[in-house]
């Protein structure tokens, strides 16, 4: 058996921990759905850490029917081992707490779209609570954040769509309503706000539905609602580079009111009249991981949209 070597310093393993937690709660409930429901994952999930675990270990650990789940002779010897492993991992993890607490590290997901209205002063907030803060940033697609938080690259994001897996998060903190970029020379360029029934000659730069299919369809159901569909030339997931392609005369950019300030000269932002598409942002976490420092970021990231609202409503 390859268990008792587990905790040898500079030794590499097929298996990992989170296989091992699986493998302790099914021979404690002796059921892989009332195992997952209690890990908050999928019961696929369980199945799969636990193949991988037995054949890591080139041994059965389960005998599986459709009635119930029975240890095998190394299945308890692993269940016995684990009953004395897990308190010693419980009280690493206790004690070393404090300690890193002190000089805590945030790894954050960011697609620049909300850096300025919500990460910056959430950011200089946590601080305040914890002046040793490090934090590093890792920008990319909603997609790609969601990717990154499954295999724990980062603790956190912040994302123009919600995440699309139950073993994530998303908490929405942010609202903004969608308007359009137009070149100099245009027709638009003069005004400051528009009714989407008078784009329907327009050519449109959208971004690609798969990254952000919650506000692809709510523009295009604007859009059928006002009357007509969309003419749609070129998709870009950057939208610095859509208002770039906009400036060009290409067609209009759709654009977030929060990023206007990436227009550049050549080009404006001008509103939508209401009904407006609304782009959410949403912060999003691993479910079920208790971890101080993120539960204090997604707090300030959440009052940080309380408190926009209510700036807005005393105007």
């Amino acid at each position: 058996m390859l268990f008792h070597h587990v905790l040898m310093p500079f030794r590499y393993y097929d298996f990992d921990l989170r296989q091992l937690v699986s493998f302790y709660e099914v021979a404690r409930q002796r059921s892989y759905r009332r195992a997952a429901d209690q890990l908050h994952i999928a019961q696929s999930a369980i199945s799969r850490q636990i193949q991988s675990l037995e054949n890591a270990l080139g041994s059965r650990l389960f005998e599986r029917s459709y009635q119930r789940v029975t240890l095998t002779d190394a299945g308890r010897w692993m269940q016995k081992k684990l009953a004395a492993v897990f308190p010693a991992l419980d009280e690493i993890g206790a004690t070393i707490d404090n300690a890193v607490i002190e000089s805590p590290v945030l790894r954050i997901g960011d697609d620049a779209m909300t850096t300025a209205e919500i990460l910056v002063p959430a950011l200089r907030a946590l601080r305040k609570k914890y002046p040793n803060l490090s934090v590093s940033l890792n920008q990319n697609t909603s997609h790609g954040s969601f990717q990154e938080l499954k295999e724990e690259i980062i603790d956190c994001a912040l994302t123009a769509a919600p995440a699309p897996y139950k073993d994530l998060v998303s908490v929405k903190v942010m609202e903004q309503n969608v308007g359009i970029v137009v070149p100099e020379g245009h027709p638009l360029y003069a005004v400051a706000e528009v009714r989407l029934s008078e784009l329907h000659d327009e050519n449109w730069i959208l971004f690609p539905r798969n990254a952000n299919p919650i506000l692809y369809d709510e523009i295009i159901s604007s859009c059928h609602s006002a009357g007509f569909s969309p003419q749609i030339v070129q998709e870009v997931t950057v939208r610095s580079r859509a208002v770039a392609l906009a400036a060009c005369g290409i067609g209009i950019a759709t654009l977030a009111e929060h990023l206007k300030y990436i227009c550049i000269p050549g080009t404006k932002y001008v509103g939508l009249s209401k009904p407006t598409p609304k782009m959410g942002c949403y912060v999003v976490h691993q479910r079920g991981r208790s971890d101080r420092i993120i539960e204090d970021f997604v707090a300030q990231c959440c009052g940080m949209n309380s408190r926009k609202r209510q700036q807005h409503s005393t105007r």
